[in-house]
């Protein structure tokens, strides 16, 4: 399993959406495809922080035809 780590420098906080375009940057430079869907841990701790990602499966969801009237009645109006 590839993944990629990270240190940051003191007082560089990440949000969720920074981390992610973080890690695609990563991947180009080393000439690579960013990863579509991706897992972030993110851990800070005596003013650093450390970023781990690795890519993750997508998840699909798919409803059968015959299904769809059942859930409908579930729904909000």
């Amino acid at each position: 399993m590839a993944y990629i780590a990270m240190r940051l420098y003191r007082g560089v906080q990440l949000t969720d959406s920074a981390a992610r375009l973080l890690v695609g940057y990563a991947r180009r430079r080393a000439g690579r495809k960013p990863w579509g869907v991706l897992g972030l841990d993110i851990y800070s701790g005596g003013g650093e922080t450390l970023l781990i990602a690795r890519p993750t499966a997508a998840v699909a969801v798919h409803i059968a035809d015959y299904a769809l009237p059942a859930l409908c009645k579930y729904l909000p109006d």
